[in-house]
């Protein structure tokens, strides 16, 4: 081989590496865990009563921070409603048995420098397994991912105030989340993300607005 085939050879080597470590690796839901609220501190098992529960964890972005993109990822065993800052960010299909098909929103225009609020309302449609699941993951211009993950820094409770998925709504009197367990354990396992996002903020559908009247 001659000097100059040699070169062209280790300049495409050399690009193709470069170009494998700048490709960004596949979101997923790793060091998220799955939580729930429960009266009783040390649940036995998985299984909780039917109905509705409220979740709220903030995270703080750094100030005159440039947000280059917001992934949220997040399921739940059986429905929720998502809220960023007091505003709708996404929801669940209204079918109770699509928690294995996690969602992907994309936020980056809730966002904002500062403390950002996430609330979620999750509901058990029968009594059973729940589980909630979420991933915050926001890449700024910094270029280092800050995450926020579902786990028992979390607040809970199981009755409904009003503004609760507001920044300004104090959730101290609230209880701390119970984790049932990490991302992957039975009988979920590993939950998929979806290769690309939806908008964050649409409307609730007809088909939810008719489960949660239930």
């Amino acid at each position: 081989m001659t000097p100059r085939r040699t070169a062209v050879v280790l300049i495409c080597a050399i690009a193709v590496c470069c170009t494998a470590q700048a490709a960004p690796a596949p979101l997923s839901f790793n060091g998220a865990e799955w939580i729930w609220f429960s009266a009783d501190p040390m649940p036995i098992s998985q299984s909780f009563p039917g109905g509705a529960n409220y979740f709220r964890d903030d995270l703080t972005l750094p100030d005159k921070a440039k947000i280059q993109s917001a992934d949220l990822l997040i399921t739940a065993d059986n429905l929720y409603t998502v809220y960023i800052n007091g505003k709708l960010a996404g929801e669940s299909s209204a079918n109770p048995d699509d928690w294995r098909k996690g969602k992907r929103f994309d936020v980056k225009a809730m966002l904002a420098p500062g403390r950002n609020v996430v609330a979620v309302e999750a509901v058990n449609t029968i009594p059973g397994r729940a589980g909630l699941l979420v991933k915050l993951i926001v890449r700024t211009d910094s270029g280092k991912p800050i995450t926020l993950v579902s786990s028992d820094a979390w607040m809970c409770v199981d009755t409904e105030t009003a503004k609760w998925q507001t920044p300004a709504f104090d959730d101290k009197a609230w209880s701390v989340a119970h984790v049932v367990g990490p991302h992957g354990v039975a009988p979920w396992g590993k939950i998929p993300v979806p290769s690309k996002a939806q908008p964050g903020g649409a409307k609730i559908t007809a088909a939810r607005k008719k489960v949660r009247q239930a």
